[in-house]
């Protein structure tokens, strides 16, 4: 089988931009929301990714929120960077040190910026935010300026509403204020740039400087074969898929259609080989991505 792969994506790279300019001016809070299926898990991981690259002074934690509400906030950070908490320690002594570490981790790099990337952002409560919003007093006291990046369901937006009406302006201000809707794969274009990943930036087997077109289809590849070149029918193909322009094309689903293509294509490699627009359905087909988009209608 083929291993999934993290694609820089036209929808990351913009992400990525809006995130970074939030980080150099000290900014507190942005949120990304969008239907489910859209690549924000894996735009997220990109992003952490990403940001300790370009950022070597910037702590940044990537936590996946707790979609069953039954574990704080705090307690999913500290697991994620495996800091235990004791036993009959509360809440509050538990974020403390977890503040405490922040800190230690900052020092460490002499820097003082740290970024929290929260996954799944719409399972957070009240408390869960109310929790976030001491951790960000007591580092400012130390110094340290927070960034709070969210991605999270559309349904975060009627939680949004809910702190609105209970007049909760503080969380709404540091966590809430900005919100911008996450698209996935809106156009040929769009399509066509992934696909171009598929073809040059891609690598398969991971570092071998083989791209994946050019792995599972060496023959074609040689004589010019190239996916992007099938960006419109892919696209026409997704598009009867969902079922219309106003359905959004569910990544993670186009990501597994591409995938099969390419490993179902294979046994047929040749220098004449040409990707047909039923393979492509077949693909679709594969992904279950017709299956997915029945919830939107």
């Amino acid at each position: 089988g083929i291993e999934r792969c993290t694609s820089v994506t036209k929808t990351i790279g913009l992400t990525y931009g809006m995130i970074g300019e939030k980080i150099w001016l000290g900014r507190r809070s942005v949120y990304f929301y969008s239907a489910p299926r859209m690549g924000k898990t894996q735009c997220a991981m990109a992003i952490e990714h990403l940001i300790a690259q370009e950022f070597p002074d910037k702590y940044v934690v990537l936590v996946s929120c707790d979609v069953s509400e039954s574990e704080s906030v705090i307690e999913t950070i500290c697991k994620a960077i495996n800091l235990m908490q004791k036993t009959r320690e509360n809440l509050a002594k538990l974020r403390g040190r977890l503040t405490t570490h922040i800190a230690c981790e900052l020092s460490s790099i002499l820097g003082n910026h740290f970024l929290l990337i929260l996954d799944e952002m719409q399972a957070l409560g009240l408390e869960d935010y109310k929790h976030l919003q001491v951790i960000q007093n007591d580092l400012k006291i130390k110094g340290i300026t927070t960034t709070t990046v969210g991605f999270a369901q559309s349904d975060i937006n009627s939680r949004h509403s809910s702190f609105r009406i209970a007049k909760e302006d503080a969380i709404l201000a540091r966590f809430l204020s900005q919100r911008i809707a996450f698209e996935g794969c809106t156009d040929e274009a769009w399509l066509q740039s992934l696909l171009q990943n598929f073809d040059e930036d891609l690598f398969y087997p991971p570092d071998s400087g083989c791209s994946y077109s050019r792995f599972f289809l060496p023959r074609a590849f040689a004589q010019g074969f190239r996916l992007n070149n099938y960006a419109t029918l892919i696209f026409k193909a997704a598009k009867q898929a969902v079922g219309g322009a106003s359905v959004p094309i569910p990544i993670e689903h186009l990501f597994i259609a591409i995938e099969y293509m390419l490993i179902s294509s294979r046994n047929s490699d040749a220098e004449d080989f040409d990707l047909s627009f039923e393979a492509i359905q077949n693909a679709i087909i594969e992904s279950n991505m017709v299956e997915f988009s029945s919830i939107f209608k």
